[in-house]
Formats: structure tokens, C-alpha cells, sequence
């Protein structure tokens, strides 16, 4: 077992098997931090909801009225972070100071 694997494990008919999962919902699909290269950690797979993973959380959450989840949480094993918005850019969010005290709070609880 490698504890920093990322990756799921599904083969897609490469060398390399599995998609990174953080990498594969569709809101910036295929931008910084992601690569197309099979044999990468940071495989974003072929295309946005590539993964049954990723598909049927995506279907699941559509099924709601969008006013209905008030947070999303996503755990990370590989670094053992607590992170939040935004991976993608340094523009700080405007929920930032809330984001801030949750994130701070949940470091302490071990």
C-alpha cells in the first residue's frame, strides 16, 4: 500500500492505471495543476466526469436544488492538508475569513 498514492485505480487501458479524482469534476477541468499524461499523479482523466467516482457524486448533487448544500467537504489523504478554495488561483475568496476560522478549527481536532 503507497499512503501518497492519488490516484484511483481504474484502468483505462493504459500502462498507467487510475484518474486523479480532485482532478476530474468538471469546474475547471483540465487547467493548472492537472495533466494529461496517463502516467502522472495529477491525471486529470480523458474528460470532466470521466470516473464513475466523480460522475455519480456529480448526479447525486444535481438531483438537489442548488440552494440546498450549504459546504462541500473533500478529504485528502496524500498531504494530510486542510485546504480550500481556490486550488486554482490565488484570488482570495469572499468567504474567506469564514473559510479561515472552519479551517483552523478542524486543525485542531486530531
Amino acid at each position: 500500500t503507497d499512503r501518497l498514492w492519488r490516484k484511483n485505480m481504474r484502468s483505462h487501458g493504459r500502462q498507467c492505471p487510475g484518474v486523479d479524482l480532485n482532478r476530474n469534476f468538471g469546474y475547471k477541468w483540465g487547467g493548472k495543476g492537472t495533466s494529461a499524461n496517463p502516467c502522472a499523479q495529477t491525471y486529470r482523466g480523458s474528460k470532466a466526469f470521466s470516473e464513475p467516482e466523480t460522475f455519480y457524486i456529480s448526479k447525486f448533487i444535481s438531483n438537489y436544488p442548488r440552494d440546498t448544500f450549504k459546504a462541500f467537504l473533500s478529504f485528502h489523504s496524500y498531504g494530510q492538508y486542510i485546504l480550500y478554495p481556490w486550488g486554482y488561483d490565488y484570488q482570495p475568496t469572499a468567504d474567506k475569513a469564514d473559510l479561515d476560522r472552519v479551517a483552523r478549527q478542524a486543525g485542531t481536532v486530531s
